[in-house]
């Protein structure tokens, strides 16, 4: 053999080949024998699938789940589309007087008074009461009412846990959203043991009830809230930490529609304008508080000249954003419904359609989708669950659409921000993850670019307990093999 084909030789043992023998030997070692094990890993330039173990096997992938809905949203609304809620009246106005009833006209806007978007979470409140000053009224004879077609009377989707159901990061999907749909709670701790203080709620919510069981002593907030929809009661129970003076926790809002109704009409009496109407009750339980008109009951159709001013959310494309970098599982509750309308469902629409409608899209585009699980459109129900060649393939089919780019800028850069800020910052290119975890679940999913080669990639774990150290590390491992 000669000297050329010796270095040749000696070259091709030296540099890794994608072989899956090779490549995924990092995930066959012992620490991993007990547990569920999915990767998949196909080139965007040509198609051809480089690393792939498992890919079929039906697995929970967490908030990975997002992907899913935000995709199928940008591709049936649109990147530009904006939710709209509208500040509107009945009756007619006499001089500074409205002889009828105020509407808040729900347009299905998850992000109204968000925190996580660019506009001041007062700003709704503040062009409605501009509208109000600008016609000049200072009193109103009837009542704030409120209007919402798009989801039904279930806000929370199939497969969510109890022990969720209260916290922050369960809110549901309701006629309205406002503020996230959650509250904060600010606390003071004393000495271990004992039961911190409550300070305040905000926002102010009168109708809320808390049964403080909290105890001062842990080093982390490991504080839980239970409680169920449209009831004002929740349980507090876990633990903060000792000697704090302000510590604060969040919890969801049970009902977002009487909340909305209720700040507004705050505001209005604080800005000295007489609302004669009674106020909203909530009792008896799950009543609609008389101050909620729903399309399923009849309609309401008020003429252009009746609208004072409409509010209108950011680009859809900073909502799907918002939702993949901070893994917003209310928004994208949201998001699935908005697919179902743009599909032409009409409302009020439950979660059920909304899931069946996001399928259906997705089946219409050569996804297979036989073999999913869908109980929830943003992965925190356990039961949620989908093989990972399903992510690849709309990972491939988003690479080619003409909203490609609002799609892939919607996933964290991997060592540098949202929810993947620590992982794979040693990797050369550029990594675009979502990410998704749970008790037993680490997920991610995205796009990795290096040099002039792009791969869509997605991993799960499920029934593991490795540490997330590990984890992470045996990932960044098999990634930095696609830069050879």
């Amino acid at each position: 053999m000669d000297i050329g084909r010796r270095l040749l030789w000696l070259c091709l043992l030296l540099v890794p080949t994608w072989t899956s023998a090779q490549d995924l030997s990092i995930f066959r070692q012992e620490a991993y024998r007990h547990a569920s094990l999915s990767v998949c890993v196909r080139s965007l330039d040509d198609g051809r699938t480089v690393a792939e173990y498992q890919s079929d096997r039906t697995l929970s992938p967490a908030s990975v789940t997002k992907l899913i809905t935000t995709a199928a949203a940008l591709e049936c609304l649109g990147p530009d589309s904006r939710f709209e809620t509208a500040l509107a009246y009945d009756g007619h106005i006499e001089g500074t007087v409205l002889r009828g009833n105020l509407w808040i006209l729900a347009g299905g806007d998850p992000s109204l008074g968000s925190e996580y978007m660019s506009q001041p979470q007062q700003s709704f409140l503040q062009q409605w009461m501009a509208a109000l000053r600008q016609r000049g009224i200072r009193r109103i004879e009837g009542r704030v009412l409120l209007w919402s077609e798009l989801c039904d009377e279930e806000p929370l989707s199939p497969g969510w846990t109890w022990e969720d159901l209260g916290n922050y990061y369960a809110a549901g999907c309701y006629g309205v959203a406002v503020y996230d749909n959650q509250f904060r709670l600010a606390l003071r701790s004393g000495r271990p043991g004992s039961r911190p203080e409550i300070l305040e709620i905000i926002p102010e919510l009168p109708l809320l009830s808390i049964d403080n069981r909290l105890t001062a002593g842990s080093r982390a907030d490991s504080a839980y809230f239970h409680g169920e929809p449209y009831r004002w009661q929740r349980l507090l129970t876990g633990s903060i930490p000792a000697n704090r003076e302000r510590f604060v926790i969040k919890g969801d809002i049970p009902d977002p529609e009487v909340c909305l109704v209720g700040l507004l009409e705050k505001e209005i009496r604080r800005q000295g304008i007489v609302i004669e109407g009674r106020s909203i009750s909530v009792e008896p339980y799950r009543e609609r508080a008389g101050g909620v008109f729903r399309s399923g009951q009849g309609s309401l159709r008020l003429p252009e000249n009746q609208i004072l001013v409409r509010y209108y959310s950011e680009p859809l494309s900073e909502i799907v954003r918002a939702v993949n970098y901070h893994s917003l599982n209310m928004y994208t509750e949201y998001l699935a419904r908005a697919v179902a309308r743009a599909r032409g469902l009409s409302g009020p629409i439950s979660a059920a359609q909304a899931l069946r409608s996001v399928t259906d899209f997705w089946q219409e585009r050569g996804i297979d989708c036989s073999s999913w699980f869908l109980k929830d459109a943003c992965g925190l129900a356990p039961q949620t669950a989908f093989p990972l060649s399903s992510i690849v393939e709309i990972l491939c089919y988003m690479s080619d659409s003409e909203n490609s780019s609002f799609f892939a800028r919607s996933l964290p850069r991997a060592g540098r921000e949202g929810t993947v800020r620590s992982l794979g910052q040693r990797l050369p290119g550029e990594l675009r993850l979502k990410s998704g975890s749970r008790s037993g679940v680490r997920a991610w999913a995205g796009y990795y670019t290096i040099g002039s080669h792009r791969y869509a990639l997605a991993y799960t774990l499920n029934y593991s307990k490795l540490p997330s150290s590990k984890v992470v590390d045996d990932l960044e491992r098999f990634i930095l093999s696609i830069s050879y």
